[in-house]
């Protein structure tokens, strides 16, 4: 099982979160928590989430 979960760094809450087989990657499953995303958040993201795609999409 994969799990990909977006966290505020201060507190630590957990905002949104997507799971799923490991057999899928993780720029699937980071996709699915864009919808939690606004215009006033930082998203601080691993080097495994800088595809041109994503990014768009970011």
């Amino acid at each position: 099982m994969r799990l990909l979960v977006l966290a505020e760094c201060g507190t630590r809450a957990v905002r949104a979160a997507a799971f799923g087989p490991e057999s899928e990657g993780e720029l699937p499953y980071a996709r699915r928590l864009l919808s939690a995303l606004d215009t006033t958040m930082l998203l601080l993201a691993d080097a495994a989430f800088d595809g041109s795609e994503f990014l768009d999409a970011v």
